[in-house]
């Protein structure tokens, strides 16, 4: 009875062993091992008594409480423990018989002998002892150090279960083999088969275990990349949309100051003379061919450019001097009349470049628009109304398409691709606009004067208010879905 007892108390405290190595899993207290030693004690004690009478009462006494326990105490999915603990009881008995094997050539080789009380105990102990070494040298090894991960996937569940089935069975057929010696060959012969059998299904699940996380560390090193590669074409993108408007925004203002510069250097060729008078011209002439490849600028102006009323700012002033040569060359007069303090205005509400950029990108949208009326006007206007500053822009071409009115400042969109718009300056308008918190007024309720079609008003109130003022029911609809912006129409 002491023999068993030992021998089964060991088989299950290597069992817990194995299982917690084939989880990878680590014992965090000394009274886990206390609890498990004692599990191990009262399984034993079960066995020994009542072996005598019930042979396979050691199988059953040692895998269903040892289910039952250590899928409580490792708190394991059920399914996974129960295949585990499967295998690791499989594993333990195995082992229990190749060290009894090793023990046994161990004593033929050395020819002890031991009397009657001694000659089942002591075999048994350094078993025990051979068991312990050969299962921490097993668990040393470089695949296993991390136990078997492959075992939460169901077919190698399967596989596994069967081959661990099979060695109990065999052992406990073997362990209470009481028939001739050669019947136990059967059972020992599984044992073997399935020894070898496992070390195959253990080498297979590694290497397809490491080829899947070979895979998807190459799959999440691919999407890294194609993370990285999107990021960085989104930056392209933006910098492309930014350089856009840079060079928009420079092919407004740049010819502007350079016909300015070419007015300024005219004057001076007329009153300089002799070797500053060829300096200057040469300075002319050199800003004639540079201008040449800049499209939209107006090189050679025959006729006597328009003049306007002052704003006091030299800038402003040329940008509108530039815009009414550009609106001639369609045949469209351009007005202005200044009943505000623009200099004020720059000071308090817009930054001076902010401020040629905006009336460049509407002005420029207007004479494109005029210049396919019957009715060629433009009408610009600074005023002061109910304390705040506003900007209005009377011109007589089309009302605004209503996919214009709709992804205004959202979504680039010209009304004009076949005169080479892009739907850049719509967004850069709703950029300043919204960058000083103004509100935008496009008024299509004009008085019947036959002369302009549509108001745009640029009004510096801090209110960021998008209203349209319009009797076009029809597009009313499509209008809805754009949010913030108000529609006013008369009753």
């Amino acid at each position: 009875m002491l023999v068993v007892f030992i021998k089964y108390l060991f088989i299950i405290l290597y069992s817990y062993y194995v299982y917690y190595k084939l989880l990878n899993l680590k014992i965090k207290t000394l009274l886990d091992i206390i609890i498990y030693t004692a599990m191990s004690l009262l399984c034993s004690v079960f066995i020994a008594y009542f072996r005598s009478d019930f042979p396979y009462i050691g199988l059953i006494f040692m895998v269903i409480p040892f289910i039952v326990f250590i899928t409580i105490r490792t708190k394991t999915e059920f399914r996974l423990s129960i295949i585990t603990s499967v295998i690791a009881c499989g594993i333990s008995n195995a082992s229990i018989v190749i060290s009894y094997i090793f023990s046994s050539i161990i004593f033929s080789i050395l020819g002890f002998e031991f009397d009657d009380v001694s000659k089942d105990l002591y075999p048994l102990l350094i078993t025990v002892f051979i068991d312990s070494i050969l299962l921490i040298f097993l668990f040393r090894l470089k695949r296993l150090r991390k136990g078997m991960p492959f075992l939460t996937d169901r077919p190698a569940d399967n596989i596994g279960t069967t081959i661990s089935l099979l060695v109990l069975g065999s052992i406990a057929t073997l362990i209470n083999n009481e028939g001739p010696s050669y019947i136990s060959i059967l059972p020992f012969t599984m044992i073997i088969v399935s020894a070898i059998y496992i070390i195959i299904w253990w080498h297979k699940w590694i290497t397809r275990t490491y080829i899947n996380r070979k895979r998807d560390q190459e799959i999440q090193d691919l999407y890294r990349k194609i993370a990285e590669k999107d990021n960085y074409i989104e930056k392209l993108k933006e910098q492309n949309v930014a350089f856009g408007k840079l060079i928009h925004q420079d092919n407004k203002l740049i010819p502007a100051m350079e016909m300015a510069v070419t007015e300024l250097l005219k004057f001076h060729i007329t009153n300089d003379s002799g070797e500053q008078r060829q300096r200057t011209q040469a300075l002319l002439d050199d800003i004639k061919n540079k201008a040449k490849g800049r499209k939209g600028i107006l090189d050679n102006i025959e006729h006597q450019p328009k003049q306007f009323p002052t704003t006091g700012l030299a800038s402003l002033d040329a940008l509108f001097t530039y815009l009414s040569a550009k609106a001639a060359k369609v045949k469209v007069t351009l007005d202005l009349s200044v009943y505000s303090n623009v200099r004020y205005l720059i000071q308090n509400e817009i930054n001076e470049n902010d401020l040629n950029t905006l009336l460049a990108e509407i002005i420029d949208n207007c004479i494109i628009a005029a210049s396919q009326s019957n009715v060629k006007k433009i009408l610009i206007n600074f005023e002061l109304n109910d304390g705040a500053y506003v900007i209005n822009i009377f011109d007589s071409g089309g009302h605004f398409a209503p996919e214009a009115l709709k992804n205004f400042g959202l979504i680039s969109t010209t009304m004009y691709e076949e005169s080479g718009g892009s739907g850049i300056g719509l967004m850069n308008i709703y950029e300043i606009i919204n960058r000083y918190n103004a509100s935008l007024i496009i008024d299509e309720l004009l008085p019947p004067s036959g002369l302009f079609v549509k108001k745009i008003s640029v009004r510096f109130d801090h209110k960021g208010e998008y209203v349209l003022s319009s009797n076009r029911t029809d597009i009313f609809e499509m209008l809805s879905e754009r949010s913030g912006l108000t529609i006013v129409t008369l009753p």
